[in-house]
């Protein structure tokens, strides 16, 4: 799932592999989900059901030293479009790093800063197939901005 969008470790991106255009190619957004592996100690919530809070700047890890796709732990600060916006993995488990959503204190949905680095609030109501098309470089998905 995480191969298809615009940041992951090891790989270098230029604007021209963004084909399905950096208005309507999400980079980054907001999180306030906890992770199986957030900040904190055991008492905190880390490596537990509940999780701990994560910081900012936390990346993902690699299980070896090439570092090939399925070798990658994103969870740590990555999030992901296989669920909804706002919506809670629980419980959390360790398999379940890299299906972490995206979602905000906001009520309705979460900001989103797009590949051409403009923002967005995109409602938790979006029909998820936009959704989830706004998250790939290279789907063939060309998404209108009143679409989100």
């Amino acid at each position: 799932m995480y191969t298809d969008g615009l940041f992951a470790i090891n790989r270098w991106r230029r604007m021209a592999d963004v084909r399905d255009g950096t208005s309507s190619t999400l980079a980054f957004g907001e999180s306030k989900h906890y992770n199986y592996r957030g900040g904190g100690s055991a008492a905190y919530g880390k490596y537990t059901a509940e999780g701990g809070p994560i910081a900012w700047f936390c990346g993902g890890e690699c299980k070896t030293p090439s570092c090939g796709l399925n070798t990658q732990e994103l969870g740590r600060a990555y999030r992901s479009t296989e669920c909804a916006i706002n919506s809670l993995v629980y419980p959390l488990k360790q398999n379940l790093e890299n299906s972490v959503p995206f979602g905000s204190f906001h009520s309705g949905g979460a900001h989103f800063t797009l590949a051409d680095g403009h923002v967005a609030f995109v409602s938790e109501t979006i029909n998820f197939d936009v959704y989830q098309d706004l998250s790939t470089i290279d789907g063939g998905e060309i998404i209108a901005g009143g679409d989100y």
